[in-house]
């Protein structure tokens, strides 16, 4: 605001009534010019400063170890949440930390859903979109660790992969999330929103003493799918940058617990989406097995073999229980997109894209939007509900490992 100096020997013959109107339109012509500056979103709001009311934004800002939103501290405390951290808007507001026990309902952007003191107690958190326009929830698992599937080391049959005793999923009117347990710290999951809340809930079924979970849950505008976090609709997990690694929803997390006999067992009923954002230039991506011949146990294998006798790929019609579905894969020596014998399935113990193999090779694919679709079915066949050739125990790599993939992008 412009600093109007009224130097009065020089209007010593002006009225008190006259200077009284001249105050008023002075006023009226400052709150103009201080009203021009405020922002024209509506989710903003007001905190009273020595010269009237300031409007400011509900952006995201830092707390002391978590992220929140900017709200006036009379706001906050109404909302449910707690101040945190530095004050945000110039002093105006505080960074509004949100968190959710079990039982809780929010829709508000940034909320964090804990456990609480209960461990044995089923849990459920209902989230809902702030606004019509939200059309994207992602929920981060910063930390996720409840009981692992029924594993194929000690079990047979068709509960092998399956999450008998603690289970997660997402619930909601336009699709929700596959079922899963183990541990998934660092992971996420990303649902569509059509206005409707969403509910994410825990299942524990006892017996598993070291339950923990704290996840994070962002809401996105639409529109800003590709340009934000948020991911294509209808995919369930979306990475970026020019490299990553991908792995399935309870892949160990280490080398020593993957080479351990049966430690790795993938979740049985599963089908979603992964998606990977294109690299500026980039119109080739390429995946390969993480981890491959460590002890004879690639980080790869998805249902049984060519043959009982030795551990081999399988790809396209093959593929009829579990697979990974890459459009158009062909090997990272051909480098003309149309390569004869491209495959659309991947499956068996080997990452590869022809059958009867025994190596990983490193697949790539020119199809675009980049992704991939994982699918498992209901049973895994072990010595006691199938024969050799389809016991997916026989010989390692086993069938049952599930897998972790690294990709990159390469340029046009």
């Amino acid at each position: 605001l412009n600093m109007v100096i009224f130097k009065f020997n020089q209007f010593k013959y002006i009225t008190m009534e006259r200077f009284s109107h001249l105050w008023k339109m002075l006023f009226l012509i400052s709150f103009m010019a201080f009203a021009c500056q405020c922002s024209p979103i509506d989710e903003s709001r007001k905190g009273l400063s020595i010269f009237g009311f300031v409007r400011f934004q509900n952006t995201a800002c830092n707390g002391t170890t978590r992220n929140g939103t900017c709200y006036t501290s009379n706001e906050c405390s109404t909302r449910g949440g707690l101040p945190a951290g530095d004050t945000c808007a110039s002093g105006y507001g505080v960074c509004c930390i949100f968190t959710l026990t079990c039982g809780g309902t929010s829709s508000e952007n940034c909320t964090y859903l804990s456990k609480g003191s209960d461990s044995t107690s089923d849990c459920s958190f209902t989230i809902c979109p702030k606004h019509s326009n939200i059309c994207r929830i992602r929920f981060d698992f910063i930390v996720f660790r409840i009981s692992d599937p029924v594993s194929s080391i000690t079990n047979v049959g068709g509960s092998i992969g399956d999450c008998t005793t603690d289970s997660f999923s997402i619930t909601g009117e336009n699709g929700g999330s596959p079922v899963i347990c183990g541990t998934n710290s660092g992971r996420h999951m990303i649902v569509d929103s059509i206005a409707t809340c969403n509910m994410a809930q825990f299942f524990f079924g006892g017996g598993f003493n070291n339950e923990a979970f704290d996840i994070k849950v962002t809401q996105f505008e639409c529109g800003f799918e590709d340009t934000t976090l948020a991911g294509p609709s209808g995919c369930l997990q979306y990475f970026t940058g020019q490299s990553g690694v991908i792995e399935n929803y309870a892949f160990p997390t280490s080398i020593s617990e993957l080479v351990i006999e049966g430690k790795a067992t993938h979740l049985s009923s599963q089908d979603y989406r992964i998606c990977i954002r294109r690299e500026t230039g980039n119109c080739r991506i390429c995946y390969i097995p993480t981890v491959t011949g460590t002890m004879s146990k690639d980080s790869y294998g998805l249902g049984p073999s060519s043959n009982g006798i030795e551990a081999k790929s399988l790809v396209n019609e093959k593929c009829k229980g579990d697979f990974l579905e890459i459009l158009s894969g062909i090997p990272f020596t051909s480098t003309n997109q149309m390569t004869v014998g491209a495959v659309n399935k991947i499956c068996g113990r080997y990452f590869n894209t022809a059958d009867d193999q025994i190596v990983s090779i490193s697949v790539c694919s020119f199809s675009l939007p980049f992704e991939l679709r994982f699918v498992t079915d209901q049973d895994e066949m072990t010595p006691e509900t199938g024969d050799a050739v389809m016991n997916e125990n026989k010989e390692e790599p086993r069938g049952t490992v599930g897998f972790s993939l690294t990709y990159k992008q390469f340029p046009c």
